[in-house]
């Protein structure tokens, strides 16, 4: 452990230390227990001292700080290296730099705030406030026609997560790649590769998920559309502990996915799938479809069964849904 996050460590166990304990148990200067302090004043964090006492730490800032997310982090790969920044126009542009540079896998971008994001088809991706904006490197040992696999497979991830963070919720993927709640988009997914037809050189995984947006700040227009972990539960939610959370699940479906393979996964993903059993219309760039949605196949496509019977194995493209009996 760092000096940094050994001393924060400390801070966190003891509700008054000195700063000579600090120094002793950091094995560093107390000048540099002093510099390390007005860091983490920098970085939002609240520490109060007081002569011949030492320091006490107050309050955490509510920001996806690596040293937080980092610490009680159960994973081996992911998450292990984490560029957080105050503001980008898009943790996706800057994880295809870094991955483009030889960045490792497991190597999570994090943003504040996200000004120009997208979504599928360069879509804007609305950055609302109290959001999380993280892109993930992945370097799979997988050949590039199964890089649809991981849009369901981060989309099953996120779905536990929000679970297991908030067990009142039921979150629920709509195929292929959002996750909702009451029926409302609350979370986006975004895959982009580098690849030959063999071999995935990097894979980015995007996630957008909306967390604490009161539903005033939502623009009126996507108030029928779309919600937030806030809205839906009424209070705050930990930004910090749900990108922790992720990157736990994400690791276990990534080590199932890599020595099982896709079934696996494709098992969980229809145990939260809203989009299964469903009336489908289906909006695509040539041609809509309009069928019954009854199951995905190997690749992660939605087979539908067509009013004529027949069945068609889709992709890609916007679904809407309605219940069927």
């Amino acid at each position: 452990m760092r000096g940094k996050e050994l001393l924060l460590d400390l801070l966190k166990k003891q509700a008054m230390i000195s700063g000579q304990a600090l120094a002793d148990t950091a094995g560093i200067s107390r000048t540099a227990v002093w510099k390390m302090i007005n860091r983490l004043r920098r970085d939002g964090y609240c520490i109060d001292s007081a002569p011949g006492q030492g320091y006490s730490l107050k309050s955490i800032p509510d920001r996806l700080l690596p040293e937080e997310i980092q610490s009680g982090l159960k994973t081996r790969v992911l998450g292990r290296r984490i560029i957080h920044l105050p503001e980008l126009e898009s943790t996706q542009s800057k994880a295809r730099e870094l991955a483009g540079k030889g960045e490792p896998e497991g190597s999570l971008v994090l943003a504040e705030r996200q000004t120009q994001g997208r979504g599928r088809l360069q879509r804007a991706w609305a950055g609302l406030p109290g959001s999380i904006f993280l892109s993930l490197i992945l370097r799979p040992t997988t050949p590039a026609h199964k890089a649809s696999h991981f849009p369901l497979l981060a989309g099953v991830a996120l779905a536990r997560t929000v679970h297991n963070c908030l067990p009142d919720l039921r979150p629920r993927l709509k195929w292929p790649n959002d996750l909702q709640l009451k029926g409302k988009k609350c979370a986006g997914i975004l895959t982009e590769l580098a690849a030959e037809p063999e071999r995935i050189h990097y894979l980015l995984l995007g996630i957008g998920l909306n967390v604490n947006c009161p539903a005033g700040q939502l623009d009126p227009e996507l108030r029928d559309i779309a919600t937030s972990l806030q809205i839906e539960t009424g209070g705050t939610v930990s930004r910090t502990i749900l990108v922790r959370t992720l990157l736990q699940e994400l690791e276990i479906l990534y080590q199932t996915y890599q020595s099982q393979g896709f079934e696996p996964v494709k098992a969980q993903w229809k145990t939260w799938s809203n989009t299964l059993n469903k009336q489908v219309r289906i909006t695509r760039i040539k041609q809509d479809l309009e069928g019954r949605a009854l199951d995905i196949d190997e690749q992660g496509a939605l087979i539908i069964q067509l009013a004529n019977g027949r069945l068609r194995s889709v992709s890609a493209g916007d679904v809407s849904l309605r219940e069927v009996a």
